[in-house]
């Protein structure tokens, strides 16, 4: 995200007492301003950010295992399948062609 902000002279700043995140410009009174309408805009819930980064840790993994499980089934059913032969070898007398 700091590259959409970075062009237009704006720097990734945090604060020190909630520690949001915020973008300013380097000049002091410019970055105050910007610090306080990035306090307004925040809810009153200060631990709802770090819920929806462990929420996304949650979902990253349930879907990294789900993956993993298909790859294993579908590895198992690879292995326990049964391979059709190619030569004569394991074939039933009835299904083998006559030679005349």
């Amino acid at each position: 995200m700091d590259m959409f902000h970075r062009p237009f002279g704006r720097r990734a700043f945090r604060c020190r007492t909630c520690h949001v995140r915020f973008y300013a410009t380097p000049h002091p009174a410019l970055a105050a301003a910007s610090a306080a309408a990035s306090h307004a805009k925040r809810s009153g819930k200060p631990k709802a950010n770090g819920r929806s980064k462990r929420r996304r840790r949650w979902m990253v993994q349930a879907i990294v295992f789900a993956v993993m499980l298909l790859l294993f089934a579908f590895f198992l059913r690879y292995l326990t399948r049964e391979q059709p032969s190619s030569s004569g070898i394991g074939q039933t007398p009835a299904s083998v062609p006559a030679s005349d």
